[in-house]
């Protein structure tokens, strides 16, 4: 099966091709989440060309669900669900979180995943590793000021995720954060977890997928308060 994977939740975005559980290539992407739209289909055909496939050959699409920006998340899934519409593969949404977890080294059993939500908050969950290598989460995901959250922390608490890199001095002083090429979600890892997960099963399920942002952007905040200021 030939998987498409999408990873748009970050300034680091990337596209990656697997055939069944073998990695045919990954690209990343411009770090400018303005310019996801103009590079995302470019990029991707120049993979395909290279590797001697088409789009049309896609038989499942996995995209990078969130947490993550509004725009770069947005951008990513209307992009899968257009190629879903189009040539009838499978779409699967992928957890932006479990995909960071899902990146820690082999000898990390249990992980926070952490992605930056703005206005120093933090997007947590916790993560374990069960016997089989695959990870699950073990806790809802929360919103929560960083600096409040660090409070819960210990140096045995694993951290990892792109959240880290605008707090990492203070969550440093608390917890163990991995090393930065262990933070940035990747489409390959969006690719190999979609390939195994369960696909929307109808359309009306693909309609009504949304990302998982958990609270509205500070631009749609901002006009909800000018509408009931009105």
């Amino acid at each position: 099966m030939l998987t498409l994977g999408i990873e748009t939740s970050t300034n680091t975005a990337s596209v990656a091709l697997m055939e069944g559980d073998q990695l045919l290539a990954e690209q990343i992407l411009s770090r400018d989440n303005v310019r996801h739209a103009q590079t995302l289909v470019h990029e991707l055909d120049l993979l395909l060309q290279e590797k001697g496939l088409h789009l049309k050959e896609t038989q499942r699409v996995a995209v990078s669900i969130g947490p993550g920006s509004f725009t770069g998340l947005r951008i990513g899934l209307v992009f899968a669900k257009t190629l879903a519409y189009i040539t009838k593969c499978e779409l699967v949404p992928v957890d932006t979180l479990l995909a960071i977890a899902a990146n820690s080294p082999a000898e990390v059993e249990q992980v926070y995943a952490v992605v930056d939500a703005q206005r120093g908050d933090l997007y947590v969950a916790p993560f374990q590793r069960d016997a089989s290598g695959g990870w699950s989460r073990t806790a809802d995901v929360r919103i929560v000021p960083v600096k409040t959250w660090v409070t819960e922390l210990s140096k045995s608490d694993v951290i990892s995720g792109p959240g880290l890199q605008r707090h990492l001095d203070l969550i440093a002083t608390q917890a163990s954060p991995l090393p930065e090429s262990f933070w940035i979600p990747r489409a390959a890892e969006i690719a190999r977890l979609g390939s195994v997960q369960p696909t929307l099963s109808t359309f009306e399920q693909l309609a009504a997928l949304e990302p998982f942002y958990l609270r509205k952007s500070a631009a749609e905040e901002n006009w909800v308060k000018k509408q009931t200021a009105q």
